[in-house]
């Protein structure tokens, strides 16, 4: 029965590991490494800052409070008050577009279809939008119409309360 290369490859290097190695001495190893990745799925949703994107006044929020002037979509843009992706506002997505700032992230649960890992990160992409008309629809990457500039954000790291979410991008966990 004739080996193919990594067959021959994986036996050495298991045959090597056995000689160096005890065998309760590799379950311990692959049992903290399997802890550690575990644990980095919780690190992410831990160190991940909230991200309020609906709307900047609604009550309840310490960082909110006196920040008003979300602007009202053109008819036409989906109701729900999500914004616009930035693959769909600029046709490049996973990073913010140029003249505007990360201003908060969420994690939520989604299909494994979708992220490997179950997990799927949103950040929005805020920017200063210094005129009403800014605020307007933009046809997204699955057709629906949703919001740029319209809603206003408060945001840690943020100097004060004149920014709108601009875009948000998802990426997987």
């Amino acid at each position: 029965m004739p080996t193919s290369q990594l067959q021959r490859a994986t036996a050495g290097l298991s045959t090597k590991v056995a000689s160096r190695v005890s065998r309760r001495s590799f379950l311990g190893r692959v049992g903290r490494l399997t802890m550690v990745m575990a644990a980095a799925g919780t690190i992410v949703g831990i160190t991940a800052e909230e991200a309020f994107a609906l709307q900047c006044d609604c009550d309840g929020r310490r960082c909110d409070a006196g920040c008003t002037g979300s602007r009202t979509a053109p008819s036409g843009c989906r109701t729900g008050g999500h914004s616009v992706t930035c693959n769909g506002l600029t046709g490049t997505g996973g990073q913010c577009p140029s003249n505007s700032v990360r201003c908060g992230s969420w994690s939520c649960s989604c299909s494994t279809s979708v992220c490997a890992s179950g997990t799927r990160i949103w950040t929005d992409c805020c920017a200063s939008c210094s005129s009403a008309s800014s605020c307007r629809c933009v046809r997204d990457t699955d057709g629906v119409l949703r919001r740029t500039c319209c809603n206003k954000k408060c945001y840690v790291g943020g100097s004060n309360c004149s920014h709108f979410i601009r875009c948000r991008y998802a990426q997987c966990a």
